[in-house]
């Protein structure tokens, strides 16, 4: 009978041990998993930060091409309307020449 309850109170005291086990380590899970979270979080956060830089980007490019070829169209106005003055020009010297002659 005493070897009984010498048995119960070291399989109490085991039992103890391994709940007390388990709950250190249920606790470093949780920190583990916390730590995992915020690392994931800053993660995303960098990835969000990088996206919305290569969005500026690519509008600053757009911006820019679009200035060029607004700039490229006036430039190609401006020598349209200098080639029909010159054209306009030979004709008016053909005129007098040929009221020359």
């Amino acid at each position: 009978d005493v070897d009984l309850k010498h048995e119960r109170s070291n399989a109490n005291g085991a039992s103890s041990e391994l709940k007390a086990l388990e709950d250190r380590l249920n606790k470093k899970i949780e920190e583990s998993n916390k730590k995992i979270e915020e690392s994931q979080q800053r993660h995303d956060r960098k990835i969000e930060e990088m996206q919305e830089e290569n969005n500026r980007k690519i509008e600053e490019l757009k911006n820019s091409h679009s200035n060029e070829a607004s700039s490229l169209e006036t430039k190609i106005a401006e020598l349209q309307n200098t080639a029909k003055s010159v054209m306009t020009l030979r004709k008016e010297v053909d005129s007098d020449l040929k009221k020359k002659s």
